[in-house]
This record gives C-alpha cells, sequence and structure tokens, in this order.
C-alpha cells in the first residue's frame, strides 16, 4: 500500500537533503542546474486548494518546486496561484494535446 501522506512526503524530501541533494525549480535547473538536484514538479489538474497545501509545505522546509495548472474550472484558481508564487515556487501552464482532437 502506498502512503501518499505529507508525513511521508517530508521524510522523503529531509532524506534528499541529508543525502546531499539541492532542490531547483524546472526554470532555475535550466539558467544554472546543480550537480546533485532534484526538481520536483506538480501537475494540478484538480483541487487547486490541495496544491496551495503542499506548496506550504514545501515552503516550511524551505523547498522550492514547480507547479503545472490547467486552465479548467476544476483547477484554475488565480487566487491560489498567486499565492503559490508568493511562497516562492514556480508555477506554469499544463497544457492538453490538442492533437488528439476529433
Amino acid at each position: 500500500m502506498f502512503d501518499f501522506t505529507l508525513k511521508i512526503y517530508g521524510e522523503l524530501l529531509t532524506n534528499l537533503r541529508k543525502a546531499g541533494y539541492k532542490f531547483q525549480r524546472i526554470e532555475d535547473y535550466i539558467q544554472a542546474p546543480l550537480d546533485k538536484v532534484v526538481l520536483l514538479r506538480h501537475d494540478v489538474d484538480l483541487r487547486s486548494y490541495s496544491a496551495l497545501r503542499l506548496a506550504r509545505f514545501e515552503a516550511r522546509l524551505g523547498i522550492k518546486s514547480t507547479y503545472y495548472f490547467r486552465v479548467v474550472k476544476q483547477s484554475f484558481n488565480p487566487r491560489i496561484i498567486r499565492d503559490i508564487v508568493k511562497l516562492g515556487h514556480e508555477v506554469g501552464y499544463h497544457y492538453e494535446d490538442l492533437a488528439t482532437h476529433d
């Protein structure tokens, strides 16, 4: 059984840091990649409030990551997106593949 709790996620992040890994947002890695690095990206398909909760959790640990939002009612919330950016995270567009259109 998988355990996707914040407690276990926090332990994973802490252990990665103890092993000497650094965390970078995607754009930061493109501009100046570190050698031993973790790139955290989160696709926000539903429940933007859950993404904000996760972003706050990461920020408390001093970790910055990248969140990709879809422009659909279920996940697009400008206030939450602004709050995530204010925490130091990066936000991008999580697009749909238009080539599948009939």
